[in-house]
């Protein structure tokens, strides 16, 4: 399992509120990313674990402080949105990896993708390689757009539906 799995087990136990089977699942899910040969999919496993595991004792606190917008400044009254972003520019995720639960088309033949995380995801052409349990990585573009990339290196436009 290695020693990063044995660290999360073990501080686990110490953690109040941290299940033994909840130790047990992060092992088990530890242990199926690191057993993953290519360097970038077992990346993307560890992230999309990450991600779908990142509740801490502390979250609500944090959550509360994060979804709490600043209070506007009078100095910054008539500006507009990408003058604001200039003068008080708010740190964005660049990118995510999940992993693939779903592949369907629209009625009107576009791929769609349904994430882990509960995202839908809409592309701008077909993928045959792409296929449900794969991880994909969607990172920010150019004017506001979204790029997936697929394991098989394949990059995609996508659109956010949900």
């Amino acid at each position: 399992m290695g020693s990063m799995a044995a660290l999360v087990l073990g501080l686990g136990s110490a953690t109040p509120g941290f299940t033994d089977d909840a130790a047990a699942a992060i092992g088990k899910d530890l242990a199926r990313c690191a057993a993953i040969a290519s360097r970038d999919e077992r990346l993307a496993c560890y992230d999309a674990l990450a991600a779908s595991r990142g509740t801490t004792q502390n979250a609500p606190v944090a959550a509360s402080a994060a979804a709490a917008p600043a209070p506007p400044k009078k100095e910054d009254f008539g500006l507009s949105a990408a003058q604001l972003q200039k003068v008080n520019p708010q740190k964005q995720l660049e990118s995510i990896s999940a992993k693939v639960t779903s592949v369907w088309h629209s009625a009107s033949g576009h791929v769609l993708l349904e994430l882990d995380n509960g995202q839908s995801w809409q592309l701008d052409s077909e993928d045959p390689l792409l296929a449900a349990g794969n991880i994909v990585t969607i990172e920010r573009g150019a004017l506001g757009s979204f790029l997936l990339t697929t394991p098989s290196r394949r990059t995609h436009h996508a659109h956010r539906m949900h």
